[in-house]
C-alpha cells in the first residue's frame, strides 16, 4: 500500500504519520493552546474522526417521569437505575423499563441544534441575559496572590483557557463582549481584603473597563468594606492639559507609582516592591520585561445566599527597576513618609 501524508484541514502542512497530524491539532485545543491563528477552528477540530477518544463525549441527560429529576450520563443505564431504585415509573408499567428495547427517546431532554441566532433578540432581551448570566450580589477577591512566571513554549507565548470560567461569555464574539462587559463591571460590586490586589485588577482589567466600574469596596481597619471608587478615581486619571491626552495609571510609570503609594495609607501597609506593572498590549517594552500570571481565589455571592468559588486570573509584564533608578528611590522614600506618619 503507498505511503499517504496526512494533510492538515486547516493549514495544509503535511506530516508522515496519524500520530503527528493529531500532536499538530492538539496545540489548538486544551487548557494550555497557540493562539488562534484565524486558520485552526477548535469546534471543528473536535468532531474531526482522526480525534476520537481525545474528546469526552457529551453527556446525555433524561428526566424522570415521576420526581422530573435530570439524569446525566453517557448511557442510559444512569436513567434506569434511578427510576428502578426509586420506584419511579409514573404512569409506565414496571415490567417495561426492564425490557432491553423500551424506548426512552421520550424521556430524553431535547437539545436544539444549529446555532441559535442570539443577534436576533432585541437589546433588552439580550442585556437580561447578561445580568442573570454575570451579575452577582458582589464578587470578593481574597488576600492571597499566587504569582507564577511565565515562558515561551518552543516561541509561542500560550493562550489560557481554563476549563470552567465564569466569563467564558465574553469570548462568543466581539459584540458580545463589548455589549456583556459594559453589565458586568458596571452591575457587580468588587469587594477585596486587601488594597495590594486592587492595582493588579485595575491593569488587569484595562482602562476602559475600568471607567465603567461603579463599586470598589475594601475592608477599612474596623473589618467592614467601604466603596473607595472616587478615591480609585482621583488617582487613576490626572488630566494632563487641554487638548493632550491624559495621563493614568496604565501610561504613565510615576502616576501608578503614586498610585500604589497612595493606595497603601488608608490601611497603614508598607509595600517593599515598587516593580510598575503593564498589560501586554501596551507599546512600551523593555527586554527587562517579565512576564507573570496573577491569581486570586474569588467568591461570587449570588441573591439566593448560594456562593459560586473561582479563580481570576492576569497574566501581566513587570518591569525591575534598578536599585539607583530615581523612580525607586522616590517611590520608597514616599512608602516610608507615609508609614511613619501612619504609626
Amino acid at each position: 500500500m503507498p505511503w499517504k501524508a496526512q494533510l492538515c484541514p486547516f493549514c495544509d502542512k503535511q506530516y508522515a504519520n496519524k500520530q503527528g497530524l493529531i500532536n499538530h491539532l492538539l496545540n489548538y485545543v486544551g487548557e494550555r493552546r497557540w493562539p488562534t491563528d484565524g486558520f485552526h477552528d477548535v469546534l471543528k477540530i473536535q468532531t474531526l474522526p482522526i480525534m476520537n477518544g481525545h474528546f469526552p463525549s457529551e453527556n446525555i441527560q433524561y428526566q424522570c417521569p415521576s420526581c422530573a429529576k435530570v439524569i446525566s450520563g453517557r448511557s442510559k443505564q444512569s436513567f434506569l437505575d434511578h427510576v428502578i431504585y426509586r420506584q419511579h415509573y409514573g404512569t409506565i408499567d414496571e415490567h417495561a423499563f426492564r425490557e432491553k428495547d423500551f424506548d426512552l427517546e421520550p424521556f430524553k431532554i431535547w437539545r436544539p441544534r444549529g446555532v441559535f441566532p442570539f443577534f436576533r433578540l432585541p437589546f433588552d432581551l439580550r442585556e437580561m441575559i447578561y445580568k442573570a448570566t454575570l451579575c452577582f450580589e458582589k464578587i470578593q477577591f481574597r488576600e492571597r496572590v499566587q504569582k507564577s512566571s511565565l515562558y515561551p513554549a518552543k516561541g509561542i507565548w500560550l493562550q489560557h483557557v481554563p476549563t470552567t470560567n465564569l466569563l467564558s461569555l465574553l469570548t462568543v464574539s466581539r459584540q458580545v463582549y463589548n455589549e456583556a462587559r459594559r453589565v458586568f463591571y458596571r452591575c457587580n460590586k468588587f469587594v477585596f481584603r486587601s488594597s495590594d490586589a486592587l492595582p493588579i485588577f485595575l491593569i488587569g482589567i484595562g482602562s476602559e473597563n475600568a471607567a465603567l466600574l461603579r463599586s470598589i469596596r475594601w475592608y477599612n481597619a474596623y473589618g467592614a468594606h467601604e466603596n473607595v471608587l472616587d478615591i480609585v478615581e482621583s488617582l487613576t486619571t490626572r488630566p494632563k492639559g487641554h487638548g493632550t491626552p491624559s495621563v493614568d495609571i496604565w501610561n504613565d510609570e510615576k502616576q501608578f507609582l503614586n498610585f500604589v503609594r497612595i493606595l497603601q495609607a488608608p490601611q497603614g501597609g508598607s509595600r517593599t516592591s515598587t516593580d510598575r506593572l503593564l498589560r501586554l498590549d501596551h507599546e512600551d517594552m523593555a527586554a527587562g520585561d517579565i512576564r507573570y500570571r496573577f491569581g486570586f481565589s474569588i467568591c461570587c455571592y449570588e441573591s439566593n445566599g448560594q456562593k459560586r468559588k473561582g479563580v481570576a486570573a492576569y497574566e501581566l509584564r513587570a518591569r525591575k527597576y534598578s536599585e539607583d533608578d530615581p523612580v525607586r528611590i522616590a517611590a520608597l522614600q514616599s512608602l516610608v513618609d507615609a508609614s511613619r506618619k501612619e504609626s
